[in-house]
């Protein structure tokens, strides 16, 4: 049921839903249909300017049905289960031979986004791989295995024998390292967006910036319980580029650039301008603070570290399946998860 209508352009709508006690912010397409290009339908170069040849990423936008510790538990435990059964235990619809299906449940919000992806000279075009490997704990030099072998069979005069040659000849052999850990990678994004083309690309230019805010902030739905941020599949077109099976957004910083001015659009509270009565100093109550230009930058990091069976996806070969999409067959989406009595229960729309 819809108790408030929170905000509404063309590129969304926002709605307080309450349902079965839980309030939720029900952001749904506007007009454009959830497609938010920003390659060719935004200002972010001078008019008449060549895009075809231009990188891009692509970002599918889904939100967790349930929290985060129980998503992890639940795919860990099913994954566990089935690897040591030896069986293929049921995960919907997943590929058994994919180690990383299904580990997350969510559903589509209805919105993809495609993004310019200007990659600087010397930039990163796939994110930067970083691996740790440490030194093992265990001391594996030749001369101390030999005396502690000796001293643990009360060769006492072979162990004094092994130091004093060591000490002669440096018997020993090298440290042997262990894999630790591949750091996630993170992939930024930047580009300008021009609000003094006209009107109507400044207010959609504003309208992506309130869009994406919403997204990427939890939903509260009561005092103890919340939905986290949205998360995203990205990948780029064509192969050696941008896959991350499962990303969120680390940082979204919206830079003003130039002069920021008051424009008044749309329908106005009184008139041409809303008295200074009703709260808005003389402003219309429809306006909207837009500088000359924004500087978009949006990081993302992938939540699980990148494999070889990622890599592979990037370049022509299967791609690993993270996010049991859980969006029902009539194309309806979820709007939330009430969480009852530690039981997570899905309502649709």
């Amino acid at each position: 049921m819809s108790v408030g209508q929170y905000a509404q352009s063309t590129l969304f709508n926002a709605n307080i839903i309450n349902k079965d006690n839980f309030v939720y912010l029900n952001v749904t397409p506007g007009n454009t249909g959830g497609v938010i290009n920003i390659l060719n339908d935004f200002d972010w170069i001078s008019e008449g300017g060549y895009v075809d040849e231009v990188p891009y990423i692509m970002a599918k936008e889904l939100e967790l049905n349930f929290g985060q510790i129980v998503q992890n538990l639940t795919g860990v435990a099913t994954g566990l289960a089935s690897t040591i059964s030896g069986s293929d235990i049921s995960r919907d619809n997943a590929d058994p031979n994919d180690p990383y299906a299904l580990l997350y449940s969510a559903h589509t919000t209805g919105f993809n986004y495609i993004f310019p992806h200007l990659v600087k000279d010397g930039g990163h075009i796939t994110g930067k791989i970083n691996n740790t490997w440490t030194k093992s704990d265990v001391t594996i030099g030749s001369k101390q295995i030999l005396t502690d072998f000796a001293k643990k069979y009360g060769l006492g005069g072979i162990s004094d024998f092994l130091t004093d040659f060591s000490h002669t000849v440096n018997l020993g052999t090298e440290d042997i390292y262990y894999y630790n850990n591949t750091t996630p990678r993170t992939l930024k994004i930047s580009f300008p967006l021009y609000n003094t083309i006209d009107e109507a690309g400044a207010i959609r230019n504003a309208d992506f910036v309130n869009l994406f805010s919403l997204q990427n902030t939890k939903m509260r739905t009561s005092f103890l319980t919340y939905i986290p941020p949205k998360v995203y599949v990205l990948e780029s077109p064509g192969t050696g580029g941008v896959y991350m099976p499962l990303a969120y957004v680390k940082s979204f910083d919206v830079h003003s650039i130039g002069t920021t001015r008051f424009l008044n659009t749309g329908n106005y509270a009184q008139g041409a301008y809303a008295s200074a009565s009703s709260g808005y100093n003389g402003y219309g109550s429809n306006g909207r603070l837009i500088p000359e230009a924004y500087k978009i930058e949006i990081t993302f990091e992938e939540v699980y570290p990148v494999s070889s069976n990622i890599v592979l996806g990037a370049i022509g070969g299967n791609k690993v399946n993270v996010v049991n999409d859980t969006t029902n067959a009539q194309g309806n989406t979820v709007i939330g998860a009430n969480i009852k009595g530690g039981l997570v229960t899905v309502t649709t729309k």
